[in-house]
């Protein structure tokens, strides 16, 4: 595989008025392929259908093995928030339309960015532990109270919880 770049799929969400969401998640894929081209692997984006349908950012291939993977940037728990952390990982269920969020995706794997490295977990698993977590989860309307609970934010039709990083630590896979 060769690296290709998908900038030209880069779409800006409205929500983003300053574009920090978009900076943030294009430098966690940029970085997570210097990673795992560090580790052997060779890198191709993902098409345009397979990004926004599929949730799926780049195909690895190490050894006659594909592998899809979805790259998520450490986040703020607030927009508001001065930095991102990475003690929380927000989990999407349902997508901004209302349609299968990258819980329900077609990603092999789910690489959670934690500075220069990634915390990568088969998104199969990460989906039985997310269920198993958020059981009895309510509705909640702040981002603040959406830990094993779900929240969906105002204007849009996504569901999203939070589970703490430690919670799902033990699914980790080494690339």
């Amino acid at each position: 595989f060769k690296y290709l770049h998908n900038y030209i799929m880069i779409k800006q969400n409205r929500y983003d008025k300053t574009g920090s969401a978009l900076a943030l998640g294009q430098q966690a894929e940029d970085k997570f392929v210097q990673f795992v081209q560090s580790k052997g692997y060779g890198v191709k984006a993902a098409t345009l259908y397979e990004d926004v349908r599929e949730h799926v950012d780049f195909l690895i291939k190490k050894d006659n093995t594909v592998l899809k993977v979805d790259v998520k940037s450490a986040k703020r728990i607030n927009r508001q928030d001065a930095d991102v952390q990475t003690e929380k990982i927000f989990l999407e269920w349902c997508n901004v339309s209302g349609n299968d969020g990258w819980m329900l995706g077609k990603a092999d794997l789910v690489a959670f960015q934690d500075g220069d490295s990634y915390l990568v977990i088969p998104r199969e698993k990460l989906l039985e532990r997310a269920k198993i977590l958020c059981e009895n989860g309510k509705q909640v309307s702040k981002s603040a109270d959406a830990l094993y609970n779900f929240y969906t934010r105002a204007g849009r039709h996504d569901l999203i919880s939070l589970v703490l990083r430690s919670d799902v630590q033990d699914l980790h896979v080494e690339l």
